[in-house]
């Protein structure tokens, strides 16, 4: 121990391990954000087959390439806001 400005007295003691738990929330904001990042994945990889297709079936899947790539922002945005919120927890990295 020690008094303010003084110096050390007592005897030393034993260390200590102190185990700190994160806080409640961050194992569903660390799915979430795994989540989101495989759903991309699998999003990207179907507009490059999309993309591959021959010129007569293209027509057919621009509009959904551009409906995979309006989700593929939705998910940034979650991972987004799941950063932040774990950020403003105090998480350990998300991810």
């Amino acid at each position: 121990m020690v008094r303010d400005g003084v110096a050390w007295f007592g005897e030393f003691s034993a260390a200590q391990t102190i185990a700190v738990a994160e806080p409640p929330g961050c194992a569903h904001l660390r799915a979430t954000v795994a989540g989101n990042r495989r759903t991309i994945e699998a999003l990207t990889e179907d507009n490059r087959r999309r993309a591959k297709a021959p010129p007569q079936d293209k027509g057919q899947y621009t509009a959904r390439i551009q409906e995979n790539n309006e989700k593929i922002e939705d998910c940034r945005t979650a991972i987004g806001t799941a950063m932040k919120q774990g950020t403003d927890l105090g998480c350990q990295a998300l991810g």
